[in-house]
């Protein structure tokens, strides 16, 4: 355990960082093959929708087990490497540390509780909601690829 009290700085850049790093090994990035053309002119208005188009147009099935199986995978094992860290591990006596130290210097509390931390993954249905907002909602080239490419479960 480090002797001296991480500045929010310090840890705000190692949490970044620790992210890259994660998300960089977490899988081989790989482009999702663009499609050879869109049939669609029209963008999916709902996920509901794009769904059914991103298994035409990109020919990824989110309903399939697989693919479901497959990203839940590499959020539990992402969740599991970062609880793993020091960093993680340290975390709740860091907090626990500066909040002492604020009320001492200002005679009230920085955080709303002393509560542990805890590390929340978001479901399945949030790569979803990701992939139809980055290649519909947000993509000014519809129905052309956005920058960057297709975000799809293999990127």
């Amino acid at each position: 355990m480090r002797s001296h009290l991480l500045s929010f700085h310090e840890v705000k850049t190692w949490f970044l960082r620790l992210i890259r790093h994660m998300d960089n090994t977490a899988h081989e990035p790989q482009s999702a093959p663009a499609p050879a053309a869109v049939a669609v002119v029209e963008p999916p208005e709902n996920e509901e929708q794009y769904v059914e188009w991103a298994k035409n147009a990109l020919g990824v099935d989110f309903t399939a087990h697989s693919v479901k199986n497959r990203c839940e995978t590499n959020i539990q094992a992402i969740s599991s490497a970062f609880q793993q860290t020091d960093f993680y591990n340290e975390l709740t006596q860091i907090l626990q540390t500066a909040e002492e130290e604020y009320a001492a210097t200002k005679g009230s509390g920085l955080l709303m509780s002393s509560a542990e931390v805890s590390f929340v993954t978001k479901p399945y249905e949030s790569v979803i909601n990701k992939s139809f907002r980055k290649n519909i909602l947000e993509n000014e080239k519809f129905p052309s690829a956005p920058e960057g490419g297709w975000v799809t479960p293999e990127n």
